[in-house]
């Protein structure tokens, strides 16, 4: 049998006696220990405790926030009288990673042993759909519990009514949202930003600011994905200049108005807003690689993020591997090209689709079918991209018939 090996102050508590203590405490020790608590655990139940709802939520809590399932369901089949809020701790866990059929069937068993489900419950019902169908299935069960109404409900089923391209039924559940806050105005923005509909994701901003609603970082960053001119993203910026949000309080905002500027044409206001930034994240550096002047100055960002702690990811792969042009440049490329290959970022199309631009760029047409030849998926990009080469070479035959 294995040596119970305790932390100081847990086992302070255990030989107070203060039993339910030391297991709460076992689950805050970093990192979390399922040795320990379960020892802990042990101890507890020998000493006569049995596990409460409000003790229990608070452990399953824990493991579920870890991703340690099997744990959190061992706590919560060990709890004589769960309530609602234990099943939502672990319900909430699930959401978060992802996993919409056992949130769904823990949800069928909070309400088969009698317990009523909340709006906590409903909203990570809702955060876990990933299809439309699930949404609509989930849409249905809130309305029949009379919660289908509520701010954070509503957000979270226009959200996903409009990642899955129904818009009409993420409209219908906005016009009949009961309550009138900022979270639901600002996922009816985000939601016509994803779909495009840009003139209307403005409309219903200004709605938002015609009813006095209070503005956030996130509504302005939601709204700034719907401008294409400068002087209304100048004022959007002003607006989180005067609110405080920027000089690195919300890095997703700085970066949301980087990518305005650079999208209105503006790169040098864009690396004005990134020098502002006190700790960019990979998105910021994506950005400002993006908004760099020329190859060159794209290399040097480049170079700099790649030797920090920031890790890159495909799209700081594709900006930069964008601004490479010219036999000059062609080492550094295929360097960018070693490192995709290390990095696994090969196997994506969009990186495969930007090589072979570049080596087409690079007059180097031989690599970029090579690259268009090893993809294993392509799309329409990718032969645009093979036949622009060939055409920029001046092989025009070749570009008729790339195959």
């Amino acid at each position: 049998m294995k040596k119970l090996i305790v932390h100081q102050p847990i086992r302070a508590l255990l030989r107070q006696g203060l039993y339910p203590e030391a297991l709460q405490a076992s689950t805050s020790t970093s990192p979390l220990n399922p040795f320990l608590t379960n020892q802990t655990y042990a101890l507890f139940l020998k000493s006569g405790h049995r596990l409460d709802p409000f003790l229990a939520s608070a452990v399953i809590s824990q493991f579920a926030k870890l991703g340690l399932f099997y744990h959190a369901l061992q706590f919560l089949n060990d709890t004589p009288d769960p309530d609602t809020v234990s099943y939502n701790a672990l319900i909430a866990g699930l959401a978060r990673s992802g996993r919409p059929g056992p949130v769904f069937d823990l949800f069928d068993r909070l309400r088969h042993v009698g317990l009523r489900p909340d709006a906590f419950t409903l909203s990570s019902l809702v955060k876990a759909c990933d299809g439309l169908e699930e949404n609509e299935i989930a849409h249905g069960v809130c309305l029949r519990l009379g919660l289908g109404y509520g701010g954070f409900v509503v957000s979270g089923l226009v959200e996903n009514y409009m990642r899955n391209g129904a818009v009409g039924s993420a409209e219908k559940c906005f016009r009949e949202c009961l309550v009138v806050d900022n979270v639901v105005w600002t996922a009816m923005v985000s939601g016509y930003v994803w779909s495009c509909e840009f003139e209307k994701g403005r409309e219903v901003f200004a709605e938002m600011r015609g009813l006095g609603l209070e503005l956030n970082e996130f509504s302005l960053t939601a709204v700034l994905g719907a401008l294409f001119d400068e002087k209304e993203g100048e004022q959007v910026h002003g607006v989180g200049v005067k609110m405080g949000f920027l000089w690195g309080c919300s890095v997703h905002l700085s970066n949301a108005i980087m990518n305005m500027y650079s999208r209105c044409g503006n790169q040098q206001n864009a690396a004005k807003v990134f020098d502002e930034i006190t700790d960019p994240d990979v998105v910021s550096w994506t950005e400002r690689i993006g908004a760099a002047s020329d190859g060159v100055e794209a290399l040097e960002l480049f170079k700099i993020l790649h030797s920090g702690d920031v890790k890159v990811n495909e799209y700081t792969i594709i900006n930069v591997l964008s601004a490479i042009v010219g036999l000059g440049m062609l080492n550094p490329g295929k360097q960018i090209q070693a490192l995709c290959q290390k990095l696994g970022y090969l196997r994506v199309v969009s990186v495969g689709n930007v090589l072979i631009s570049m080596y087409g760029k690079c007059e180097q047409i031989g690599d970029a079918r090579s690259i268009f030849d090893d993809m294993l998926c392509r799309d329409s990009v990718s032969w645009n991209s093979l036949i622009a080469g060939y055409s920029e070479n001046g092989l025009v035959t070749q570009a008729l018939e790339p195959s």
